[in-house]
């Protein structure tokens, strides 16, 4: 046996073994921050030298070479705009050609794995999703001190459940991204994962249910309707399938009841009242007061008709303090904002330049605004430009299990870039990298067995 016969065999083998790990761990495992200032890595940011070297030595074998290059001409304009806008000595810009490099290299990747492989590992991590997010949610064990602590919850975690007011509500599960948007995003992925394609299975639409359950637990009013489009787009690419689709309306009708009964009746359990919180809330509101006999506020200016106070904590909030704290009235202001800025610099935009959105506190909340402000519309044209060129590969793939799944992800995601930033998050942008790669290794299957 020939050297390069051995070391193929050995890239073959190390292959699966490397994708179930990045997998893994991107699902379940917190980002590393190995020392204060610089920026926290995710395991798979150390083994990408492994990747890297399965890239180059299959290179030959990566199908399409185009969406490569379209990645690699990307990632120069954006090395281009920081030129433009002098900011080569800012070492943060660098990350986001990172990213693209780290994109490339998962998809390649994963391009190569057995697509059955791959499926049967996913069923296994999301069951153990499944699981993680019920502690969560329920607090058990107190687990929730546990996610403060190792997956960067800035108080999510240990004000899960509550109110500004310290008082338990309806939840919005969190998951391991400590963010209920980006937690729907990914069960919504698995959702779509687990729709039958072809003759349902018991154990997929089980799985599938279980995945909307999950998905709606969330609370994400972007993702509600990102979901309905999803079901849209999947029964127009099944119209002679009708009764499959009758089926999934059915389950995912079950499956949003059952989400909507968890969330009405387990508002309290595993998040006590937050006295910390209570007494912080006091002082921001003087007109109230916490009455601990009835483990509620009052407002001793109002008198019910009985003579009581009034009870009512939802009462004692104004009609501003309620419509200015919306996340849309915000989301408008900073589109806003941005959008003057956009006119500024149109065509190449004011480079990546984190550090105005942490100096401002402010977030993108429109993935393609955002892309705007940083790269202009020219950097506009090729984001949008890698999207088409995926989403009409997909089109044309729409027979096959991956091809759908990258159409409603690519659906799903778009939807989320309206009103969120869901390539800005680590694990979302390696999750749809890791999409990408599992259709192209069902095509890559489906050219060697033809």
């Amino acid at each position: 046996m020939s050297q390069t016969t051995s070391f193929r065999s050995v890239l073959l083998k190390i292959n699966p073994v490397l994708c179930g790990v990045i997998l893994t761990t991107l699902l379940f495992i917190p980002p590393l921050r190995l020392a204060e200032g610089i920026p926290a890595f995710e395991i798979v940011d150390f083994l990408l030298p492994v990747a890297g070297v399965i890239f180059i030595a299959r290179w030959s074998e990566i199908q399409p070479k185009n969406l490569v290059y379209l990645l690699f001409f990307y990632a120069a304009f954006i090395l281009l705009t920081m030129i433009i806008n002098h900011r080569l000595s800012f070492v943060s810009d660098y990350f986001e050609i990172y990213k693209i490099f780290k994109f490339i290299l998962l998809f390649c990747l994963f391009s190569f794995l057995n697509p059955a492989t791959g499926h049967q590992l996913i069923k296994v991590l999301f069951l153990g999703l499944v699981l993680i997010n019920l502690l969560h949610y329920f607090n058990v064990f107190h687990i929730n001190t546990f996610l403060e602590q190792f997956y960067f919850g800035n108080k999510n975690y240990v004000e899960f459940g509550l109110n500004s007011a310290g008082l338990p509500v309806s939840k919005r599960m969190l998951g391991l991204t400590a963010n209920p948007n980006n937690n729907a995003i990914i069960f919504c992925i698995f959702a779509i994962i687990f729709m039958p394609k072809k003759k349902p299975a018991l154990q997929d639409l089980t799985f599938f249910g279980l995945a909307v359950i999950m998905l709606f637990l969330c609370q994400s009013r972007t993702l509600t309707f990102a979901f309905a489009l999803v079901l849209c787009t999947y029964a127009m690419l099944n119209l002679k399938e009708y009764r499959r689709t009758v089926l999934i309306l059915l389950v995912s009708g079950i499956s949003i009841l059952s989400a909507i009964l968890i969330t009405d009746n387990t508002a309290g359990i595993g998040t006590p009242i937050n006295m910390t919180m209570v007494r912080n809330y006091e002082k921001k509101h003087p007109n109230l007061r916490w009455d601990d006999d009835r483990k509620e506020f009052i407002n001793p200016t109002i008198i019910n008709p009985d003579g009581s106070h009034s009870d009512s904590y939802l009462g004692t909030i104004s009609y501003d303090e309620l419509t200015e704290g919306t996340s849309m009235n915000g989301r408008y202001e900073i589109w806003k904002r941005l959008w003057l800025m956009i006119k500024q610099k149109p065509l190449f935009g004011h480079g990546p330049y984190k550090e105005f959105f942490y100096e401002n506190k402010l977030y993108g909340e429109n993935e393609f605004i955002f892309t705007t402000w940083r790269y202009g519309f020219l950097g506009l044209t090729i984001y949008l430009s890698i999207w088409s060129m995926l989403f009409i590969m997909a089109l044309k793939n729409r027979r096959t299990a991956a091809g759908m799944n990258l159409i409603l992800v690519i659906v799903l995601y778009s939807v989320a870039s309206l009103t969120n930033l869901p390539f800005s998050s680590t694990t979302l942008n390696m999750l749809f990298a890791i999409m990408v790669g599992m259709f192209l290794a069902e095509l890559r299957m489906n050219r060697e067995q033809s």
